[in-house]
């Protein structure tokens, strides 16, 4: 009986699925939270690929490299977007503020849609 194929408890499709995921990860960076979700399940599955071993694939290092790669895209595009907002508006009552004002002037520069 072969037994050499029971002999691996490496996942390799959870290898390629952290993998792929890490790249689909870095390569949203501009897309917040599509960069942090796909980030996450890079990391997830870069870690369940281990199948209860203590070494990892190289498919799942890589995914997993990229996966914390894309997490940190994610965090620090989020992070640099609010401290924008919060220099640019003076906080969130600024931006509370302009917003309202920009739906005023919508309001007010659209003419009302006649009823047919």
């Amino acid at each position: 009986m072969n037994d050499s194929i029971y002999q691996t408890k490496h996942s390799q499709g959870f290898a390629t699925a952290s993998l792929v995921l890490g790249i689909i990860g870095l390569a949203t960076g501009c897309c917040i939270y599509t960069c942090i979700i796909c980030g996450s399940l890079a990391v997830i599955f870069a870690l369940l690929s281990k199948g209860g071993e203590l070494t990892m694939p190289g498919k799942s290092k890589i995914g997993l490299a990229l996966g914390i790669a894309g997490i940190a895209m994610g965090l620090l595009l989020l992070t640099v977007s609010f401290v924008y907002m919060l220099v640019q508006f003076g906080g969130l009552e600024g931006y509370l503020e302009y917003c309202n004002d920009l739906l005023e002037q919508m309001e007010s520069g659209y003419p009302a849609i006649p009823e047919l």
